[in-house]
């Protein structure tokens, strides 16, 4: 799994339910235009190919929503949207790569920009959610149809050892339908046949330019915050042991989250995965998540990444699995500083 352009299919529309073209635009659009003057509409993004002089600073200080329903796209590439200098720049995606031809359910990505380019803080990125809808793949096939995300841009590659925070700060909630006003209902989602996840996502390897991409990388390591469902198994859990159990500490709440790691190789790729797996859906976390890197790196087991790799992509998003109806997956707050 990977948050890149895994397999550049065709770039056509999906055949999607209508409830989701038309429902996922207007909760997201009402829950923060309060904020902001009335938004407008982007459109999907679209991909950049060729030089670009940049996006135009806008001249209002509108709320504008960027809407992607298509197998990929590249939401906040600063070739078409403007970013303030200083301002940490994100790209967001939906990422369908596990999807058949003949799929006839799918899924929208919206993401509320401010188009003057600024946010809270230097860090903090625009909000968005994804709703999809997904059947079972058949059996023993590959049943993961898509990793929506948003992505870092322009920190990344960093030689690990040279990092030392790596501080994220998010809030996201789960829920049937469209409606993201409503209660979070992701502990409840397994009972309704949901099968997801949430996670940060990243990738590493002994060379700079290979570390960036998701398909070449030697190493994928994750962190799971939420399993939904009896198909949401991270790589090892029915292969391997725990390795062990590492606790972080919310740094605004105290709270202490608990994750499992688990390591092995890629079961169709040369990949050797690492992932850190909360034992309870955490739906909010403030906190730094670097020393769950830092376990890995001073290990001293010689299957994974050591100090001298490096990091090349960081993501975080939710893998959609199945679900029988529509379900929404909404992240008001999210921010990632790195020291």
């Amino acid at each position: 799994m990977g948050f890149g352009y895994k397999w550049i299919l065709s770039f056509c529309m999906l055949v999607i339910p209508i409830a989701i073209t038309l429902g996922v635009l207007f909760p997201l659009q009402n829950a923060h235009n309060r904020g902001g003057n009335t938004g407008s509409f982007l459109g999907d993004g679209g991909f950049g190919t060729g030089p670009g002089g940049g996006a135009p600073k806008p001249k209002n200080n509108n709320v504008e929503l960027a809407k992607a329903c298509t197998q990929f796209a590249d939401l906040g590439n600063p070739r078409r949207y403007f970013w303030e200098k200083g301002q940490q720049q994100y790209t967001f995606n939906p990422n369908q790569w596990g999807l058949s031809n003949d799929a006839k359910s799918g899924m929208c990505m919206d993401v509320l920009f401010n188009n003057n380019g600024t946010y809270a803080k230097p860090e903090t990125a625009p909000p968005f959610q994804v709703t999809w809808q997904y059947s079972p793949a058949p059996a023993g096939q590959n049943n993961v149809h898509a990793f929506a995300n948003i992505k870092l841009e322009k920190i990344f590659p960093k030689k690990l050892d040279t990092i030392k925070k790596l501080y994220v700060d998010f809030e996201w909630k789960y829920v049937m339908g469209n409606d993201n006003s409503t209660a979070s209902e992701s502990s409840t989602l397994a009972s309704q046949s949901v099968n997801t996840n949430v996670a940060i996502d990243m990738f590493a390897d002994k060379n700079s330019d290979t570390s960036k991409s998701n398909e070449k990388a030697a190493f994928e390591i994750m962190i799971w915050f939420a399993a939904i469902g009896a198909s949401a198994h991270v790589i090892g859990q029915d292969t391997t042991s725990i390795v062990t159990t590492k606790s972080l500490a919310d740094a605004t709440t105290g709270t202490e989250v608990t994750f499992d790691l688990y390591a092995d190789k890629h079961p169709t790729t040369s990949q050797f995965v690492l992932t850190w797996k909360a034992q309870t859906i955490t739906e909010k976390f403030h906190g730094d998540v670097y020393p769950l890197i830092e376990y890995i790196l001073n290990s001293g087991n010689s299957s994974y990444p050591n100090s001298d790799a490096y990091l090349g992509s960081f993501g975080m998003g939710t893998e959609a699995y199945d679900s029988p109806s529509n379900v929404t997956f909404y992240c008001p707050d999210f921010a990632v500083s790195v020291e």
